[in-house]
């Protein structure tokens, strides 16, 4: 995350620009001279909005990264790979029993659907 005192004061500086633009801005434009202010700050003001949504991409927001779908793909492909056996595998006293990829992505794949039922694209094709 960036720094609060930075970020203060670039919304202090971009205030002061976005004030005396108009200034420099009326000899040469003459009446014009609103319309362009405008444009000018609606744009920086939008980099401003699209840099706090960026600074933060972790939450519950749709423009958020999925975070929990990823770790729960991460714990299912690891789960996985720790099931899947072949014969070579030494087996020891109290170990797991063998279960193939297959029936393990079967049965963790209820993990990885929402409440109404819906996958997301993260199950693994076995």
């Amino acid at each position: 995350p960036t720094p609060y005192p930075y970020v203060q004061l670039l919304n202090m500086l971009v205030a002061f620009y976005l004030y005396t633009l108009p200034l420099t801005l009326a000899t040469r434009f003459g009446w014009l001279t609103p319309i362009v202010s405008f444009i000018i700050a609606a744009c920086l003001l939008a980099i401003i909005r699209v840099s706090m949504e960026l600074d933060v991409p972790f939450g519950t927001d749709k423009n958020d990264l999925a975070v929990s779908m990823f770790g729960l793909a991460a714990a299912n492909d690891s789960s996985a790979m720790l099931l899947t056996r072949d014969e070579t595998t030494p087996t020891f006293k109290g170990d797991v029993p063998k279960t193939s990829h297959r029936q393990h992505v079967q049965q963790q794949s209820t993990f990885m659907t929402d409440g109404a039922g819906q996958s997301h694209g993260l199950l693994m094709r076995g």
